[in-house]
């Protein structure tokens, strides 16, 4: 690495082009060299924070800032592999759907079900021997909401490729997901993964657009090497993440964690085509596709050679960050009446008498509105003035009616400022909603007590194989809590020999080895612990799918 590091900073002295003339590419030596950690830069600091070069500890690999005849004389005059920055994504179809029954912001009160996905594959039944204890999984994605309920326990930190300095905080929705799918609690509510008891750690490899690139998947395959090393137990990697691209230094990348002894595994792709996303399609990856709840092949999953394994990945249940889904609503009586978001309010619900309070003046608030819900026409106020003097007046909620050519989308009303405003930060705001003037006026004639109510989905479903790949993971990681020294390659031998066969027997183009089964893999491993005989091991597989 010095030398290659070396060959960039030497090129540095003799092409002075402009900044805006340089392009981002990952470098590395195929061959392997000189530890990064015993990498010192002293001179040249200036020109290599200027390159915003980032270097590696245990990929003999960095990222700089380089122009196109830099990348060149790399490639030509030293042999290095140099590759321009590829693109990566969320492999999930863009489609969600709430589980609307929770009345609070954390989903406390949503009745515990164990998803479709985890019965189909008999993850319970392995339950009675291992919940996943001693295994550490990495997921690599959006990020975590190591807030969750159901995830909060079982959340042991991460890194953020992106600025290593912040938290690697999910404000996508795709990181979450697949993590409760692994990992989320067996409680009193919400959903339970496939190996409650894991460590899970959240490497945020894209951002909150669902996008990267193979230079932070990179940054968050060093971080997992070097983190394993420190940390007891074995580890497994989820990677619901792709591109139709393929990259050397990433495959490098791949091949050195699994040298550590740490298995990967990834989505296949929702392409619906005989072809293969990478980093599924690495040697060495499990490559995970997605079925449905009928035991098929979900139309949207890729397939072909190199796939792997099945797993459940349509209508998969698992775990949300807040905001993802919100609804909001008004309730009188047996009726439910629409009503929009106000950003600002808080996820809250609060029932009590609606009580007219005109245009939110202070002067308009009534003596006894205290508790109440107050009713307040748009018109003279901003929104944020009409909850600040609904507030202090001491009303428990809000309600703005307005006519139908001012109606909001959800969350086109704001009481939060556009510029930012000393006199409004952290301002806490009360339960705030919009409606239509005519259901605010029938809500007032009706008289009574209304309920009000903004609510965020902490639970919901979502499709693609990046639904799918945590199936398996979470599979993983029992298999490795029943026997932490299983090899890398004899899971995959494991999954393969243990599946159920959806179209032929053995390995077929449409659907790999078949769908994984949690149960017959773990007794395959540790029959004992089952108090099962040991199943004898074929001469040889059905057959084998080539890469």
């Amino acid at each position: 690495m010095k030398r290659t590091l070396a060959l960039l900073l030497g090129l540095l002295a003799v092409t002075p082009l402009l900044a805006a003339e340089r392009q981002r590419y990952l470098v590395a030596s195929p061959k392997g060299g000189a530890s990064v950690a015993k990498l010192h830069v002293t001179s040249d600091a200036v020109e290599v924070a200027e390159r915003h070069v980032r270097t590696f500890r245990n990929i003999d690999a960095f990222a700089a800032d380089l122009t196109a005849e830099e990348a060149a004389d790399l490639r030509t005059s030293s042999g290095m592999l140099v590759e321009p920055i590829l693109e990566r994504e969320a492999l999930d179809d863009g489609s969600t759907a709430a589980r609307s029954d929770s009345s609070t912001d954390d989903g406390r009160d949503v009745a515990q079900t164990t998803p479709w996905g985890l019965l189909n594959i008999h993850a319970p039944d392995v339950w009675k021997v291992t919940r996943g204890e001693n295994v550490n999984v990495a997921v690599l994605d959006t990020g975590i909401d190591a807030t969750h309920p159901d995830l909060a326990d079982a959340y042991a930190g991460g890194y953020n490729t992106f600025d290593a300095t912040k938290a690697p905080v999910d404000g996508h929705r795709h990181g979450t997901h697949v993590a409760g799918t692994i990992a989320a609690a067996d409680n009193a509510f919400g959903v339970v993964g496939v190996a409650p008891h894991v460590k899970i750690w959240a490497v945020k490899v894209l951002d909150d657009e669902g996008k990267g690139s193979n230079e932070t998947i990179v940054a968050g395959f060093d971080w997992v090497v070097e983190k394993a090393k420190t940390t007891q137990g074995r580890w497994a990697m989820n990677l619901s993440l792709g591109s139709n691209l393929p990259s050397e230094i990433e495959q490098l990348a791949v091949e050195r964690a699994i040298s550590a002894n740490i298995v990967v595994v990834a989505s296949a792709g929702n392409r619906a085509i005989d072809e293969l996303k990478y980093p599924a399609k690495y040697r060495g990856v499990i490559a995970v596709g997605a079925t449905d709840d009928q035991n098929k092949r979900a139309p949207f999953s890729s397939y072909g050679l190199g796939l792997t394994i099945m797993a459940p990945g349509a209508e998969v249940t698992s775990t949300f960050i807040k905001g993802v889904e919100v609804s909001a609503d008004v309730k009188a009586g047996a009726k439910t009446l629409e009503a929009w978001r106000v950003n600002g309010s808080p996820y809250d619900s609060v029932t009590a008498k609606i009580v007219d309070c005109s245009y939110g003046e202070p002067a308009d608030f009534p003596w006894d509105i205290a508790g109440r819900v107050a009713l307040i026409r748009r018109g003279k106020l901003k929104f944020r003035e009409m909850a600040r003097n609904a507030k202090q007046a001491g009303a428990a909620a809000l309600i703005i009616e307005t006519y139908e050519e001012d109606r909001a989308p959800s969350g086109g009303w704001t009481m939060i400022p556009v510029e930012p405003d000393a006199e409004w930060e952290n301002y806490e705001f009360p339960l705030t909603v919009g409606v239509l003037y005519e259901t605010g006026e029938k809500l007032l004639q009706d008289g009574g007590n209304v309920t009000v109510d903004y609510r965020t989905a902490r639970y919901g479903t979502m499709n693609g194989t990046s639904m799918a790949s945590p199936h398996v993971t979470g599979t993983v990681a029992l298999l490795l809590s029943v026997d932490p020294t299983l090899p890398v390659a004899q899971v995959d031998y494991v999954l393969r020999m243990t599946a159920r066969d959806i179209y032929g027997s053995g390995w077929d183009y449409e659907s790999a080895w078949g769908i994984i089964d949690a149960f017959a893999a773990a007794k395959f491993v540790a029959p004992e612990k089952f108090g099962v005989p040991p199943t004898p091991i074929p001469l040889s597989p059905h057959r084998r799918a080539s890469r």
